[in-house]
């Protein structure tokens, strides 16, 4: 529940997945939100709303900070526009933030619905206000594009939206629901109109401990219409977090934060697997830099505690700051270069993505209440 600010996992939620604290706070802020009746207040600003918030919201010294924003653990650019799109763990919250003027709404207070019945037939239909919970998202580019979201609401599933490019509006057109046993984290649009899922890990088995110490606890799941969901040939790794599909559309690449690579996986599940060095942080989500290099940035691991997560954000990890870095990997060698060697990266506590926008590099945190915007090294 809520306390005066804080968030209160439980031990069943802690139990969910490792690192596993992203999907813990979007089950738990949602059960929270269902259970109280108390939603929280529209995240949809005015214009002098939106000017409060930014004066009142510093970003690090180098910085320029989005405010308005909560628990935005994943974001996407709609390519061809000025936005940016941020899930939250907070109910019926998609932020759309515009890339220039930093202002942000959100799109996700009332959705229309347009159920695309024949292509997602297993769903149960349209979501009831205030059960939407996100967490990793992924769009397919067209004159219509295609929002999908992890949700961890009222139910575990994969909702997907119909997005208008010239406001960012959202139309609800189906769900496919997450099979039992799978810790739904990122997505990522298939070129066949499937998707793939990365699954952390069972909910009722995965720990934090399994995780740092590098064991097997989770897989990539694919689904397909009229075919349902197939596990991934050679998918197996510890704790499968944020993944991309290739640029040819024959692999998928995954965050591995146990092991601390990004790994390629051939979808066609025969070709050889290819990962990338060691890197000193647990990968999170997984991003396409505007130089065709993939993103990615996540804690970084105590060496005083065994090279495990710091020992104080195992006990709480609301408040917790913690070293981290961004890296980027050549998806065609696998080769890694550290960005935080090439910047001051700004305060931010436990980041999960980092974004290339413009001249800029946007990170943002599964706990943080912004977005710190700051210089692309290199430019």
């Amino acid at each position: 529940m809520f306390e005066k600010g804080r968030i209160q996992i439980s031990s069943a939620a802690r139990r969910i997945s490792p690192l596993l604290i992203a999907v813990a706070l979007g089950t738990a802020v949602a059960a929270c939100s269902a259970d109280s009746g108390d939603l929280p207040a529209s995240s949809t600003t005015s214009a002098a709303a939106e000017s409060a918030a930014a004066a009142t919201c510093t970003g690090a010294a180098d910085t320029t900070a989005v405010c308005g924003i909560s628990h935005a653990e994943d974001m996407i650019p709609l390519a061809g526009t000025k936005w940016v799109l941020a899930g939250s763990g907070q109910p019926d919250t998609i932020y759309r933030i515009d890339s220039g003027t930093k202002q942000v709404v959100n799109v996700a207070e009332t959705i229309p619905a347009n159920w695309d019945q024949a292509r997602y037939p297993g769903c149960p239909g349209p979501l009831e206000p205030g059960k939407l919970s996100t967490h990793g998202i992924a769009v397919h580019d067209g004159d219509t594009p295609t929002l999908y979201t992890v949700s961890h609401g009222a139910r575990e599933s994969i909702e997907i939206f119909d997005v208008n490019k010239a406001d960012a509006a959202l139309t609800w057109v189906g769900c496919v629901l997450v099979p039992a046993g799978v810790g739904a984290n990122a997505v990522t649009p298939l070129p066949d109109g499937g998707i793939a899922v990365t699954n952390m890990g069972d909910p009722a088995t995965a720990s934090v401990d399994k995780l740092m110490d590098g064991a097997i606890t989770g897989n990539v799941q694919i689904w397909r219409s009229g075919e349902g969901w197939k596990v991934l040939p050679h998918s197996e790794g510890s704790g499968d977090n944020g993944i991309l599909t290739s640029t040819d559309g024959q692999a998928v690449f995954v965050a591995m934060p146990g092991s601390q690579r990004i790994v390629r996986i051939p979808i066609d599940g025969t070709s050889p697997v290819t990962q990338s060095d060691k890197m000193t942080i647990m990968p999170d989500n997984l991003r396409w830099s505007t130089d065709n290099t993939i993103l990615t940035t996540g804690m970084t691991l105590d060496p005083a505690n065994k090279g495990k997560i710091t020992a104080t954000c195992l006990e709480d990890p609301t408040p917790c700051i913690v070293p981290y870095d961004v890296y980027a990997v050549n998806p065609g060698t696998m080769n890694v270069s550290s960005l935080g060697g090439r910047s001051d990266l700004p305060v931010m506590p436990l980041p999960t993505t980092a974004l290339h926008v413009g001249d800029s590099l946007w990170i943002t945190g599964i706990f943080g209440d912004r977005v710190e915007v700051t210089p692309y090294p290199g430019g």
